[in-house]
């Protein structure tokens, strides 16, 4: 069963800084895209179109996570229209507002088909404490080291991303 397989995450939402294991094929293409924050999302919209067409370009099928926003509703909305006139093919909004409470079967069901997954920015502890350490994020994690998925992330879900997750501190304050 894959999910006593997984390492303890209780450290991290999804370790995928950690080393692969040396069994595991190469990737043919980007597992994992970390986006700083603030990327365009009006003109060339090049880190987002990069993403689309890592995921598959046309035959992309991409789930948008907004939980870390105060309101994922529109965010959600806003990425669906850029990656629709991005030009994949499919995409869903996962509007999760409470902890996933999905099994590890239910999880893998939802996962089945998509090409990739995008987290958006905005509190970074919120998107942990929703989504970190759950069967679907075990199921995310798996398959991007696997190369059947491209994990994307902005902001606060590029924080997410990492063993180690950064908090808090002043808005003004530089690292």
């Amino acid at each position: 069963m894959l999910w006593q397989h997984l390492p303890d995450l209780s450290d991290s939402m999804l370790n995928l800084d950690r080393q692969r294991t040396s069994s595991m094929a190469p990737l043919l293409k980007p597992s994992v895209i970390v986006i700083g924050g603030g990327e365009d999302k009006v003109q060339d919209r090049k880190i987002l179109r990069a993403f689309v067409e890592a995921a598959g370009g046309a035959a992309a099928r991409i789930a948008i996570v907004p939980s870390a926003s105060r309101e994922p509703e529109v965010i959600g909305n806003i990425y669906r229209d850029i990656f629709r006139s991005l030009g994949a093919a499919a995409i869903e909004v996962w509007d999760i507002r409470e902890r996933d409470r999905r099994t590890l079967p239910e999880a893998e069901a939802l996962m089945e088909g998509f090409t990739g997954v995008f987290m958006t920015g905005g509190d970074q502890l919120r998107l942990c404490s929703l989504v970190g350490d759950t069967p679907l994020f075990h199921t995310v994690r798996e398959r991007v080291r696997q190369g059947r998925l491209v994990l994307a992330g902005t902001s606060a879900g590029a924080a997410a991303m990492g063993h180690n997750m950064m908090r808090g501190g002043q808005q003004r304050s530089a690292p």
